[in-house]
């Protein structure tokens, strides 16, 4: 690239990315049934029929699902990490919807880390896997059908939301030190609860980001789905 007089080098795309990036998943790039994310680690992902589209993967609620196996990232007490996600809701006709769930089998206890929607009270339902009971978010428009930008971070001692770039969640929440019988799946948690709509790009980072930076994210990715 050339700037005035000088010639600046353009780095390829690999070479520039935060090195804090641990999953990577363009749902609206990636094809088949068993497919790699994008990122350095290359972790496998399983497709279960959900199927693809120009926006991403659409998930029927009723036996789709995408698993990912063990993210190792998620785990610790005091780990901190990202989860970011565009999703579109397809109806609002079923009570429970799960977003994701870093499970060991055991359909949403306390010692787990998840999120769904619930449409009876238009909230976010979320646990951190510590031992506490699973809190709720205030209010939310997913029942609106539209494309929404949804972060679930932790810091060493907190657990934090943000819906379309708006901070709704930021509250002490004790964090679980997982083990290795766990897997992360999104849409599903072990074949009960089944997500129902349409998933975008699908992000993970070993750390929390700042206000900043999920605003920018929110703003550079928004003009695929809005």
């Amino acid at each position: 690239m050339q700037v005035g007089n000088l010639i600046r080098p353009t780095l390829p795309r690999q070479l520039v990315r935060d090195p804090s990036l641990v999953l990577d998943l363009p749902l609206y790039k990636l094809d088949g049934q068993a497919f790699n994310s994008v990122d350095a680690y290359g972790h496998l992902a399983t497709n279960t029929g959900a199927l693809w589209t120009p926006n991403g993967r659409t998930f029927d609620g009723v036996d789709d699902l995408l698993t990912l196996g063990r993210i190792t990232e998620l785990e610790g007490a005091s780990a901190q990490w990202t989860i970011e996600f565009w999703f579109k809701l397809t109806d609002n006709l079923t009570n429970v919807r799960c977003f994701f769930a870093y499970d060991a089998n055991d359909l949403l206890q306390t010692n787990d880390c998840y999120m769904y929607w619930q449409s009876s009270n238009l909230q976010i339902q979320y646990q951190m896997g510590g031992g506490e009971a699973e809190k709720a978010s205030p209010v939310v428009s997913l029942a609106d059908l539209g494309w929404h930008h949804i972060i679930y971070g932790k810091s060493a001692t907190n657990a934090l939301i943000y819906f379309d770039a708006a901070l709704i969640v930021d509250t002490a929440f004790a964090g679980g030190a997982f083990t290795s019988s766990y897997t992360l799946k999104f849409a599903d948690n072990f074949n009960v609860n089944f997500g129902k709509g349409t998933y975008g790009a699908i992000r993970i980072h070993n750390r929390l980001l700042t206000p900043w930076e999920i605003l920018g994210r929110y703003i550079m990715s928004k003009g695929r789905y809005l």
